[in-house]
């Protein structure tokens, strides 16, 4: 199989085609799925290629699996716009839903893996399915789903988030909703800010292109309180790259920028309010 893997990798523009065909075989096996989609993400992110992808992350038996390598590779997904839903529902109901992050002394739970993922997503697409779970009496992890749709930070979002009979819920859960929906504070504009528009781009571009948050996290320690310049300088127009950097902070992985993306949400909220 070693070698099968890697005649694809050393020829993907002749070989990746074949593949393909292979993994949709309606009876194919899932670990092929899965293992073969590893080696398609990295050499063709096509929409054929994605949706290959995302069926061996949604049949693969999750006791199989490296659940970081699962959840890295629908973030990955999830930020070319791909519907990870149905896969996220899975990490929803795992009874084993957790995994260790090494490289920074982190376990990732239940939440943490749920934020990754449907914190990734595009917000049109993770507020319906979050919905969807909020309102099933049923599913075990509805006031998980009532959270994170509370703070996806769009107008629908909202109008779904309202939406939602609290009656079933914890009167913890009913109090914590209300609260967030009545409470929503917005940053302060500074004037003359500490940061051009120039800079504040730069950052936020890397981030989304080449997901690299270095330049982010200098900019951060060089002017701590940045998210008064962000509404200074910025509008309603820069909102889908504002938030297109929360969701590539989400599909990061990483705990410290997990703290940086509620700053985002209220930048958001501020700008939605207008000047």
């Amino acid at each position: 199989m070693d070698k099968v893997w890697n005649l694809v990798g050393e020829h993907p523009t002749e070989m990746a085609p074949c593949l393909m065909a292979e993994m949709e075989a309606p009876d194919a096996d899932h670990w092929f799925l899965f293992d073969a989609g590893g080696l398609l993400a990295k050499n063709d992110h096509s929409a054929r290629a994605n949706r290959l992808v995302l069926r061996g992350c949604e049949l693969v038996d999750l006791n199989d699996v490296a659940l970081a390598d699962w959840i890295d590779r629908l973030t990955a997904l999830a930020l070319a716009d791909v519907d990870i839903s149905g896969a996220a529902d899975r990490w929803m109901r795992y009874p084993r839903a957790s995994y260790s992050v090494p490289q920074h002394a982190f376990l990732a739970r239940r939440p943490e893996g749920a934020f990754f993922l449907y914190g990734s997503m595009d917000e049109a697409l993770a507020a319906p399915a979050l919905l969807k779970i909020a309102n099933d009496p049923t599913h075990p992890q509805r006031e998980l789903a009532l959270s994170l749709l509370g703070h996806l930070a769009t107008p629908e979002a909202d109008d779904a988030f309202r939406s939602v009979d609290l009656s079933g819920f914890s009167a913890e859960t009913q109090t914590g909703a209300k609260s967030l929906m009545e409470n929503r504070p917005i940053f302060a504009r500074r004037d003359p800010p500490k940061s051009t528009r120039e800079e504040i781009l730069a950052v936020l571009q890397a981030a989304v292109k080449q997901r690299n948050f270095q330049p982010f996290l200098e900019l951060v320690e060089k002017v701590p309180d940045g998210e008064r310049d962000m509404v200074t300088v910025m509008g309603a127009e820069d909102l889908p790259l504002i938030r297109k950097v929360r969701r590539a902070m989400a599909a990061s992985g990483n705990p410290h920028l997990m703290e940086d993306y509620p700053y985002f949400t209220e930048i958001i909220r501020t700008l939605q309010k207008g000047r």
